[in-house]
């Protein structure tokens, strides 16, 4: 599932939370690792645990880390091809620097 996240602080701010009790809001839900790395486990568990985050794994390695998923909130094994080509950054962008392009060899 793509999801594209757009957070208008200003228009949030003044169309919701300006004269508000409400004026720091945590929009973080679920933190997601990309790793197949068993040293994470504790920093996982202390974002559960002490900061009542939910924390999810996707393990691009092939062999399963059974101590990650036996901690984590969703545990999925693959990062799928699709996805990986979908998220790639374009082959020229511009920036206040200039143009620049991607590796050819990449």
């Amino acid at each position: 599932m793509k999801t594209v996240v757009y957070f208008d602080a200003f228009n949030f701010y003044f169309g919701a939370i300006k004269g508000t009790p409400f004026r720091w809001v945590d929009l973080v839900e679920v933190a997601v690792l990309i790793t197949g790395d068993s040293d994470l486990v504790s920093p996982l568990r202390v974002v559960q645990e002490e900061i009542g985050k939910r924390v999810g794994v996707i393990n691009p390695q092939s062999r399963p880390c059974k101590p990650l998923r036996d901690h984590a909130t969703f545990y999925r094994q693959s990062i799928r091809s699709g996805v990986l080509a979908a998220s790639q950054f374009p082959t020229t962008m511009t920036d206040t620097g200039g143009t620049f392009h991607k590796p050819p060899t990449w």
